[in-house]
């Protein structure tokens, strides 16, 4: 987190016309991080033992994210099109999370499939909206937003939500389909 911080603070990632875009450094790094967690054996029988319910009440933050996305919108900071009041319906899993740790996951009721599918859906989501701000922001890639484009996320403190908080919610819901799938087997 640190060094993000400092190379977003410095302005190593507003190099829009590098190649590669820089902004494959503040993704490529947490993702790799999660494959190789989940590869190692070790460390993926300590993540099979974490709580599901933790897991899913995880994904409230995406509440707080949305209304920050929306409110740096309305400043010229990020596109329309990745709030909720464009394509992006994340939100939804952030509301709904509660609902699903309690009633799919939790003690008061098990419903394994219907916690699979909150999860793949949510996770449709995610990548939806990750998609969509990757092709809006500011690189030779971009294809959408061009009067308003993806900028707030090369700044700090902006840079820690593909950084952290993209792959924390991509790591919960890998996790808890593995734990889910791997119920039944």
């Amino acid at each position: 987190m640190g060094i993000t911080y400092f190379l977003a603070d410095s302005g190593f990632y507003r190099a829009f016309e590098a190649m590669p875009p820089r902004a494959i450094f503040v993704i490529t790094p947490p993702v790799f991080a999660i494959v190789v967690l989940l590869l190692i054996q070790r460390t993926r029988g300590y993540m099979m033992r974490i709580p599901i319910t933790i897991l899913t009440y995880l994904h409230i933050i995406r509440v707080p994210i949305e209304m920050v996305l929306w409110w740096l919108a309305l400043r010229g900071m990020v596109p329309f099109l990745v709030t909720f009041e464009g394509i992006n319906y994340d939100i939804l899993s952030g509301v709904s999370a509660p609902f699903i740790a309690i009633f799919f996951v939790g003690i008061k009721r098990q419903n394994r499939i219907g916690a699979i599918i909150w999860n793949l859906a949510a996770l449709g989501l995610l990548i939806n909206v990750v998609f969509h701000a990757l092709l809006s922001a500011p690189t030779p890639f971009q294809l959408f937003s061009f009067d308003q484009p993806m900028l707030a996320v090369f700044y700090t403190p902006f840079i820690w939500l593909p950084a952290v908080v993209v792959p924390a919610v991509l790591w919960s819901h890998l996790v808890g389909l593995i734990q889910l799938i791997g119920r039944e087997s």
